[in-house]
């Protein structure tokens, strides 16, 4: 983001390289900026003409023992493009592309508009492919808190293709996301649609909880659609969500629930709730798993964090056997430039059906 001031009292006025504030999500709008300041430099503020661009990328390196394949590596790169087309109208686009040891992958993230429909009532209106923001944990790396993504994130759609209302009930804190969408993430699903809706609550912007619910076309056992939920039994390769071993039949109930909460400015707790049955005629095929999330920051740089996950997955749909699997991680992270992070992590899974598994792994996250 750009600015115009002096950097002191009696400085040359310049354009300034300032903090750039976190991308709109699904369901939000960016309707203004307000900026106070003396002088005639409004010329040298509307550069962009409503475009706003960012980059981002991540690099990881893993060391997985015991496993097949022990040293992992995996380079991630995207673009974010957004247009203000009018002042109650943005259109989004993020690309990007995937590059490890083994497997290479493009993908168009997001493509989506985003209308404020009333500004009385703060109806907004997101149509096109957008992130679900279902879980605590964001699709990508940069704007997640750990070194690898938890047991829920490869167990729940971390994307959505159609449409959402978001409302906010007054000021009550309490708003309501129906949403319409052609199906489960990567999963071979038929062409109806699913339905569902999320319920938020948020009285104060240190506490979060929300409720979500989803009701469509569900999958029974067959063979998986891109490879298979873990490409070998590590489940920190899963980096873009889920690839369930399974196939179109029945119909799926789906839950998922969050809360975060920041009891003081350095510290978050966050914790969540996954439940999912697909029933049909050749049974009931569940998975389900919690989530507890604690990260401390000791000031604007240095942070730790530690992480619980569990997965109960006995129709073996989400990671390809019978398992009830958890995983333990422990890291910390030094940002020594805005936008740029290292981070480091230890962690640790084991499965009733799959050997004990650690992992030492390094990333580095950047942004412009």
């Amino acid at each position: 983001m750009i600015g115009v001031g002096a950097r002191t009292v009696d400085g040359t006025v310049e354009v300034l390289d300032l903090p750039a504030p976190r991308q709109p999500e699904a369901g939000e709008l960016l309707l203004e900026t307000i900026t106070a300041g003396i002088g005639p430099w409004d010329a040298l503020l509307h550069l962009t003409d409503g475009w706003d661009v960012s980059i981002w990328g991540w690099t990881g390196y893993y060391y997985v023992t015991p496993s097949d394949q022990s040293s992992i590596w995996v380079v991630q790169g995207a673009v974010n493009v957004t247009k203000t087309i009018a002042p109650n109208i943005a259109a989004t686009v993020e690309a990007s592309i995937y590059d490890t040891n083994y497997h290479s992958k493009a993908m168009l993230e997001q493509a989506y508009v985003s209308i404020l429909l009333s500004d009385k009532y703060q109806t907004l209106l997101t149509a096109g492919r957008f992130d679900s923001s279902f879980g605590v944990e964001p699709r990508d790396f940069w704007d997640r808190l750990t070194g690898s993504a938890s047991l829920l994130f490869g167990a729940q759609p971390q994307q959505l293709t159609g449409a959402m209302i978001t409302q906010p009930i007054g000021r009550t804190g309490f708003s309501v996301k129906p949403f319409v969408t052609a199906g489960f993430q990567d999963a071979n699903v038929p062409d109806s649609p699913s339905v569902g809706v999320t319920l938020d609550y948020s009285p104060h912007k240190t506490f979060q909880i929300a409720a979500t619910n989803w009701f469509g076309p569900g999958f029974v056992w067959g063979e998986p659609a891109n490879g298979g939920y873990y490409a070998s039994s590590t489940p920190i390769e899963n980096w873009w969500g889920p690839s369930l071993d399974a196939v179109n039949g029945g119909s799926l109930y789906f839950l998922d629930v969050k809360a975060i909460w920041r009891p003081v400015p350095e510290l978050m707790l966050a914790g969540e709730y996954l439940y999912a049955n697909s029933f049909s005629s050749k049974g009931n095929f569940e998975w389900d798993g919690v989530m507890f999330l604690v990260n401390y920051d000791f000031n604007d740089r240095f942070r730790v964090w530690g992480r619980w996950s569990f997965l109960n997955d006995p129709a073996w749909i989400v990671t390809g056997a019978i398992q009830r699997r958890n995983e333990i991680s422990v890291g910390v992270a030094y940002q020594f430039y805005r936008n740029f992070e290292t981070r480091f992590e230890y962690r640790h899974d084991f499965s009733t059906a799959l050997p004990d598994q650690d992992v030492f792994s390094v990333h580095l996250s950047f942004g412009f």
